[in-house]
């Protein structure tokens, strides 16, 4: 009697995750042109060393083991996010997300950065979870900051324009009112003969010319009337609308304090909306790590198939930029030859014209 298949066993499909970790590492190192060396000296700088032993066993699969502060170190090290060491992306068609699950690369990482959801459940209650809302905290903070952005924009537009039309505006207002007291003295005439009544003819005909007359400048005067009325709704549309996502902001952090999560720190020009946090400008930091200076003055010894040591190359570009690079390095060392060579050309041309006239 045949028997069913054993489910997959979950240190196998561990191992084989590790493995595959091993191998996005050794991708991502010989594309930066780094040594097994090098990159354990990268890792040592970061404050979690890991020898260059173990990174050959790691990648020749003697190793079949990886912890997760492994995975972080090493992605931090070859500049990579984590997910991509572990779903690699663009490279395989589909990645074993758990013992015998197969999703995309991309779709696995999503989920790592709770982006996508294998169950319904986890998706249904993705917006309130803590991760959901401080997120949705997030997108309202970077918009509050397009919304101030766009707000002081606007109040200057509005200085500039004023500074430039105040004179021709405060003119209009004066005209508009003069137009329309004498459309309305115009307009008590016309009753006045429509009922028969006596009216003074003459006036109507000095108010009717006096209205033409006005009207070319009205129109003119218009135009910088109707630019300050336009800045000042555009300065309160953006603060209507600045207002508005305070609110949210607002509402979100009491979300979390409402249920005892730690809300994100604002930017200090919002510090107003939450007193009581912290600026996000006095997050304590790391210093930036930079790995070029060690990378360049490390030496490595030459590639071998299991310790993968290969000779230090600057980073490989992307995108085609290493052309570009390539090319505006040729530019700037042809640069004299060509402005010479140009200089020459005009020169002929000159005195070819001027033999001509000649």
């Amino acid at each position: 009697m045949t028997q069913p298949p054993a489910p997959p066993s979950a240190s196998d499909w561990a191992a084989r995750l590790a493995l595959s970790v091993a191998q996005e590492v050794r991708r991502h190192r010989h594309a930066q042109g780094l040594s097994a060396q090098q990159l354990a000296d990268r890792c040592a700088e970061i404050g979690m060393p890991i020898q260059r032993s173990v990174l050959a066993n790691l990648e020749s699969g003697r190793r079949t083991t990886i912890n997760l502060a492994e995975v972080l170190v090493l992605a931090f090290a070859l500049q990579v996010p984590p997910g991509v060491l572990m779903f690699p992306v663009g490279y395989e068609q589909d990645v074993e997300v758990l013992p015998d699950a197969w999703v995309e690369p991309a779709t696995a990482i999503d989920w790592l950065a709770g982006n996508a959801f294998f169950t319904t459940e986890s998706g249904a209650n993705a917006y309130s979870s803590p991760l959901g809302i401080v997120r949705l905290h997030q997108d309202a903070a970077a918009a509050l900051q397009r919304l101030k952005t766009a707000r002081d924009n606007a109040v200057g537009e509005l200085a500039r324009v004023e500074a430039r039309s105040s004179k021709e505006a405060a003119l209009f207002e004066v005209r508009s009112k003069e137009a329309g007291e004498i459309r309305e003295r115009l307009n008590e005439i016309a009753i006045a003969a429509q009922n028969q009544q006596p009216y003074d003819a003459d006036e109507s005909e000095r108010l009717a010319e006096a209205h033409s007359r006005l009207m070319p400048e009205l129109e003119m005067l218009s135009h910088a009337h109707a630019e300050i009325k336009h800045a000042h709704r555009r300065v309160q549309y953006t603060e209507e609308r600045l207002h508005a996502k305070e609110a949210e902001v607002r509402e979100l952090r009491k979300e979390l304090s409402d249920k005892g999560l730690s809300a994100p720190r604002l930017p200090r020009e919002f510090l107003y909306i939450d007193p009581e946090s912290q600026a996000f400008e006095d997050m304590t930091v790391r210093p930036e790590i930079s790995f070029a200076d060690q990378d360049a003055s490390a030496t490595g010894s030459a590639a071998s198939a299991t310790e993968g040591d290969v000779e230090y190359e600057p980073p490989v570009y992307e995108g085609g930029d290493v052309d570009k690079v390539k090319a505006l390095d040729l530019l700037n060392q042809l640069r004299p030859m060509l402005q010479d060579t140009i200089k020459q050309a005009v020169e002929k041309a000159f005195e070819e014209r001027e033999q001509r006239k000649e």
